[in-house]
């Protein structure tokens, strides 16, 4: 099929042979219109840029926009020159649209893979990524109109009218054959077609050899090859719509049809395929089990604060893929187990090793997402827990210019968002046994025995990683004591909820892989074969590069109980944070203390079980005074002073919708007594028998308690007085 402008203006469709020629729903263009996969783009007589179905149904102004001439279209997007002469790009949907890299051009860019080419409004020939980055001046060259590339070389107009080849680094650049243009030429494999300067149309070897005039043909613009079907298209001088074949000869006028401009020629190398399919699964989350407490009694937990931004950055690459141009695009989102995910649009990235594009993946949990501890002292990797999506559809465009886009969608339920215990991915008879319906999901959606392997090769330290990786994890300043109790008495329970902001610097610092199968996912198989050599695996990586979430902030609650009567292990309790993830992972070691001394108030009172800071100039430490009020830190500068205030209201207050303090009620019957103090929260409970429970303040409608004979719950503060416990039950003030 061909689109034209004829010379009235009116957007026309016409087969390859002349015949079946129509007006595309009255719509009239100001340049040649573009066909892409199932729509037509194209600039109207007004300026606006238009999107349409092939028939001119459903026709609508893209994102709004305004463009000087016609759009280059490819997977990763509509690229254009606005009426600004700003360069921009934008969603083959409308949406993500980016001025790229603040640049400007004269004419219609030219996209081939990783690359954007485009005569700069000072007709220099430049190359960016399509990102915007790393733009070059192209042989310190200039041109008069739109270059054209190939995957060797770049062709152009000079100023000077010469035909110019390039390497697509710039390097190399030749005139060749002496030949001069009047458009930009259009090559092939094999040739170079063009206008000569006397409208004569030209073909050349690539080398410029073996040139000749092609049926003595003249041409008033650009001449389009199909090397499918071996013809080239033109605009006479008399504006009559011509087709030859590759010599020149067997001459046609188009169904007696004019045109003022080249024709757009749907053929495979411009054409998209498209692909979609579902896939087993993505890795959304890895959170670490705190230190646990033997007899099944841990005051341990960690909180992640409703709509936290814990998760990762999902990525497709290959190192087969560096010539290619990848996109993310679309949103998926789903809900499980307490936590909900969203997956949106992140941003693209090029690096020496392959280009790689990325979707962002967050936790966006309305509830507050808890982790406890293990019934044992110590620290066990094999209760973290690793959460993933099961059967999202992964839709892919692919076009032979070397540009991909990629997406995720999810139209499952709730269920479909499943966490593992690392002990279960180590046994798979220990998962059927203990969580037989997660198992049955997981195997129903397509995973395997390699599939769980590579879930737990994501956790180094569940596989038996002794140290720490610097790389991925990153010392926190927050430091507990995990110390066993005294004869006759319980550990204190040290909570503090940590509020901080989540920077990413935009480089790659860590990832994690795993492969997955799709050799069962329909047309999906069929179009990544063409990106990644045939094979029917491919791997996604999360990875630390984000800019979608910089500067946001959440809050975490480590909440840290003691060991059982008669630990001896270590009692240093360091806080990492995964940088892959976002989550607190908690490391126990030996680490002398550097730094220490009793806490006292005004009166001298010992301070026992008290949440305190030290300062040392600008590094800031938080830890825990025990039960005789000793607080300890660990590696602090050598000989340095610093100043140790208590973490009380004023340096870290959230106020709750209503005051906490008091007596409240629980079934009709008054009993427990609360008292806050900054983060803090304190419950007697002497008048059930029971020991005083201890917690924090979350956020203003979210408290978490633990309670030492029972577990720890989190608490929903409803007006005017009630608290709506995560176990179903409920108090109300007193």
């Amino acid at each position: 099929m061909l689109y034209f402008q004829g010379t009235d203006n009116t957007l026309w469709q016409l087969n390859p042979d002349g015949s079946g020629g129509a007006k595309v729903a009255g719509f009239k263009c100001n340049s040649p219109p573009v066909a892409y996969g199932s729509h037509l783009y194209f600039q109207g007589t007004d300026n606006t840029l238009w999107i349409s179905n092939l028939d001119g149904s459903q026709g609508v102004k893209l994102g709004g926009n305004t463009t000087s001439s016609a759009p280059f279209v490819t997977a990763t997007g509509v690229y254009f020159r606005g009426t600004d002469n700003k360069l921009w790009v934008i969603g083959l949907d409308g949406t993500n649209q980016v001025n790229l890299g603040n640049n400007t051009c004269g004419s219609t860019p030219f996209v081939l893979g990783q690359y954007v080419f485009f005569q700069g409004t000072d007709n220099r020939l430049w190359r960016i990524l399509i990102d915007g980055t790393q733009g070059i001046n192209l042989g310190d060259l200039q041109t008069s109109s739109s270059p054209f590339a190939t995957a060797q070389y770049v062709f152009m107009r000079g100023t000077d009218n010469k035909l110019w080849r390039m390497n697509l680094d710039g390097t190399n650049a030749v005139n060749l054959g002496g030949y001069q243009c009047n458009s930009p030429p259009c090559a092939t494999g094999e040739f170079v077609y063009f206008q000569g300067t006397d409208n004569t149309l030209w073909r050349v070897n690539l080398d410029g050899t073996g040139g000749f005039t092609m049926g003595g043909w003249k041409c008033k613009s650009s001449p389009v090859v199909d090397s499918s079907q071996n013809y080239v298209y033109f605009q006479g001088t008399d504006n009559a719509l011509w087709r030859t074949d590759l010599q020149g000869g067997n001459g046609v006028h188009l169904g007696g049809f004019n045109t003022a401009s080249p024709p757009f020629v749907v053929q495979p190398s411009n054409q998209p395929v498209n692909g979609s399919g579902t896939i087993p699964y993505i890795v959304l989350l890895l959170v670490y089990s705190p230190p646990g407490t033997n007899g099944g009694k841990s005051n341990s937990s960690v909180q992640y604060s409703t709509s936290s931004v814990v998760g990762s950055t999902l990525s497709y690459a290959t190192s087969s893929m560096n010539k290619w141009g990848v996109t993310a695009s679309g949103k998926a989102t789903s809900s499980s187990g307490g936590a909900s995910f969203t997956i949106g649009a992140g941003y693209t990235n090029t690096s020496s090793s392959g280009y790689t594009s990325q979707l962002d993946v967050r936790n966006t949990s309305t509830t507050t997402l808890t982790v406890p501890g293990p019934g044992a002292d110590g620290i066990n990797h094999d209760y973290d827990l690793i959460y993933i999506l099961l059967n999202p559809t992964m839709n892919v465009i692919v076009d032979p210019r070397f540009n991909m886009n990629w997406s995720l969608d999810f139209t499952g339920n709730e269920d479909s968002v499943v966490y593992i215990q690392m002990n279960w991915l180590k046994d798979l008879t220990l998962f059927q046994k203990e969580s037989p319906s997660v198992y049955a999901r997981c195997v129903s959606a397509g995973m395997t025995a390699t599939d769980f392997a590579n879930l737990l090769a994501l956790n180094p330290l569940a596989n038996g990683q002794t140290g720490v990786d610097g790389g991925r994890y990153v010392l926190t300043d927050l430091q507990f004591t995990y110390e066993p109790p005294g004869q006759g008495a319980s550990s204190p329970i040290q909570s503090q909820p940590v509020t901080y902001t989540v920077t990413y610097t935009g480089i790659n610092q860590t990832s994690a892989s795993w492969g997955l199968d799709v050799s069962a996912s329909g047309t999906l198989g069929k179009a990544l074969s063409l990106t990644v050599g045939g094979t029917d695996s491919f791997s996604m990586t999360n990875t630390t590069t984000v800019t979608a979430t910089d500067g946001a902030t959440q809050t975490v609650t480590p909440t840290i109980g003691g060991p059982a009567a008669g630990y001896t292990g270590p009692t240093s309790l360091e806080v990492y944070q995964d940088v892959l993830y976002g989550t607190l992972m908690f490391f126990l070691v030996d680490d002398p203390v550097t730094y220490t001394g009793v806490l006292h108030d005004a009166t001298g009172k010992i301070l026992a079980n008290t949440a305190v800071k030290l300062t040392i100039g600008s590094q800031v430490l938080y830890s825990w005074t025990d039960s005789n009020g000793t607080y300890r830190f660990y590696r602090t500068p050598k000989g340095a002073t610093g100043q140790v205030t208590v973490v009380s209201a004023g340096a870290g207050t959230i106020e709750t919708i209503f005051n906490l303090n008091g007596k409240w009620a629980s079934g009709g019957t008054a009993g427990p007594v609360i008292s806050v103090s900054g983060y803090s929260i304190v419950v007697d409970m002497s008048a059930y028998h029971r020991p005083t429970a201890r917690g924090s303040i979350v956020n203003s409608t979210t408290i978490t308690v633990n309670f030492p004979d029972d577990q720890t719950y989190t608490g929903t503060l409803q007006a005017p007085g009630t608290i709506k416990w995560s176990n179903g039950s409920s108090w109300t003030k007193a």
